[in-house]
């Protein structure tokens, strides 16, 4: 909340045309007194150039890239990063693409720290968010297109300890799906990155990003993820290391088969892990077989355990159950199925359903 000793920043340039960033710092309300406004120089802060709209594959409709103002600023521990689109050119190419303009200053003394450019030659990466976490790690979320790519979301970042005006190699977080040719002229794009600190995890970020989509009457969409410097944003993931499926074969009317011979084993790769289970109803496109606690007309009893010696029913199709809580990372933990037949059924043909497996964090 703003108090009266709260002290916020802010950052401007003129324009795109000078060579000076205006540090804004804000001591609680924007009153007479309360405002500082702090004159840093930085020789390559913008280029006077915009950058070039951006090439995509598969047509030769550009995405507009728009200027170099200042997109987006955040603060931490007394350093304010600055991000920003650029003209650049990598040579011996003289070609000039799109790319990001990093910058960061010190607060206290009022001097920039680390002003550097990032892209590559024959690509444009353009409209750049960015954010610190706890230890003032940079992370960037940013699109990127080609002649040869359509445009993706990709991230990068940079260690504080990493060398003065450097980013690591940028990694893809979501491929373009076909070319963007919404609107008339160099199609509009962008201004829609975010990137933010995950409430629980301050060493984790959370990235959100614009890319190509197929969907014919917009052709972008946004895609959401989560990144980390340090091993941050585990969360949790799951893999069975059986074929996945179980055949219970043919089956009389009334009869119960359980899976004691064909036992599904559920591995935590990354946890500890909650467990929980669901399935659809049992169906040959024709006949449609209801679930509940016990059998009867076009009804099965289908069940799931643990270890065979207690069994859960599922009651209702698509409705998930508690398989097992806190499984610990490394561990596993087996799932056997049951099922009885209905008491009598019109269909004589083969009834499958399909089970789904769901890991959370406890």
């Amino acid at each position: 909340s703003l108090t009266s000793t709260t002290t916020q920043y802010m950052a401007s340039v003129n324009n795109g045309t000078s060579s000076v960033i205006h540090l804004w710092q804000v001591t609680g309300t924007p009153a007479a007194g309360n405002v500082i406004i702090s004159n840093v120089a930085s020789p390559s802060i913008i280029t006077l150039t915009s950058p070039p709209d951006a090439e995509q594959l598969g047509t030769s409709a550009l995405i507009a890239t728009n200027d170099n103002r200042l997109l987006e600023t955040v603060w931490r521990d007394d350093r304010l990063w600055a991000s920003a689109n650029a003209a650049c050119t990598f040579p011996p190419d003289t070609t000039p693409y799109s790319c990001l303009k990093l910058i960061e200053v010190n607060t206290t003394s009022n001097t920039v720290l680390q002003d550097f450019l990032f892209g590559a030659s024959g690509t444009y990466s353009y409209y750049p968010a960015i954010r610190t976490d706890s230890a003032g790690n940079l992370i960037t979320v940013f699109t990127r297109s080609s002649s040869s790519v359509f445009a993706e979301v990709r991230v990068a970042g940079r260690l504080t300890t990493d060398a003065a005006n450097t980013l690591s190699a940028s990694q893809l977080l979501k491929l373009g799906e076909m070319s963007y040719t919404a609107g008339s002229g160099a199609r509009r794009w962008g201004d829609y990155m975010g990137a933010a600190v995950d409430p629980a995890d301050a060493s984790c970020i959370w990235v959100v990003g614009e890319y190509a989509k197929i969907d014919g009457a917009v052709g972008w969409g946004t895609f959401l993820g989560a990144t980390s410097l340090t091993g941050g944003c585990e969360g949790v993931d799951i893999a069975l290391t059986t074929d996945g499926s179980v055949a219970f074969g043919i089956v009389a009317l009334s009869a119960t088969v359980d899976s004691t011979g064909d036992v599904q084993r559920v591995s935590v790769v990354t946890g500890p892990a909650d467990l929980s289970i669901k399935s659809t109803v049992f169906s040959d496109g024709g006949n449609t077989w209801t679930l509940d606690t016990a059998n009867g007309a076009d009804q099965v009893l289908w069940e799931f355990s643990t270890d065979g010696s207690s069994w859960t029913p599922f009651t209702a199709a698509d409705t998930l159950f508690t398989l097992a809580s806190a499984v610990a990372e490394g561990a596993t933990q087996d799932v056997l199925f049951r099922l009885t037949m209905p008491t009598s059924t019109s269909s004589s043909n083969e009834h499958s359903a399909t089970v789904t497996l769901v890991a959370t964090e406890p």
